[in-house]
């Protein structure tokens, strides 16, 4: 399944309302998406669903984070299916090792740049893109280890809000 979002932040639907991608930076660098809206003009395919995740440090190359939300009616269902936890998503270890919510090998190939104020409005500048591709392994409701695998890829142009 592709969840997929598109458009611009010019228009009434921004990144803020409905359909969102967007990066904030602060302490941490988090991203946001979610698609609530498949009747909005920004929406392409997929079904409901939101996605939020940290960068540690974020930097051009690779990087570490952690997903910290991973949620929708037919991700909750899906992961319901196979027999592990549903609600929250992130009951997982990534290749079946290490902490769990944690992935690696984000690879972030622009950090994009801070909106500015001009006289017109707000100008969003450039987007944070990256991408993750990996397999994540879900608690197993009846074995008691994360031994459920399931292939995943984020790749995202997020506006960066701050």
């Amino acid at each position: 399944m592709i969840n997929r979002v598109q458009g611009n932040t010019s228009n009434t639907n921004s990144f803020l309302a409905k359909n969102k991608c967007y990066a904030a930076t602060g302490n941490q660098w988090g991203g946001f998406l979610s698609i609530s809206d498949i009747t909005d003009v920004s929406y392409v395919s997929g079904q409901n669903m939101e996605l939020f995740f940290i960068l540690d440090d974020a930097q051009l190359g690779s990087n570490t984070g952690r997903i910290g939300q991973l949620f929708g009616n037919y991700i909750d269902d899906y992961l319901e299916t196979i027999g592990s936890y549903g609600s929250g998503g992130t009951f997982f270890k990534e290749n079946g090792t290490g902490d769990v919510g944690v992935i690696t090998n984000i690879n972030i190939t622009d950090l994009g740049t801070q909106p500015t104020s001009t006289n017109t409005g707000l100008d969003y500048g450039e987007t944070l893109k990256a991408t993750y591709e990996g397999v994540l392994y879900f608690y197993n409701l009846d074995t008691n280890q994360y031994d459920i695998p399931a292939p995943i890829r984020i790749e995202f142009n997020a506006v960066r809000i701050n």
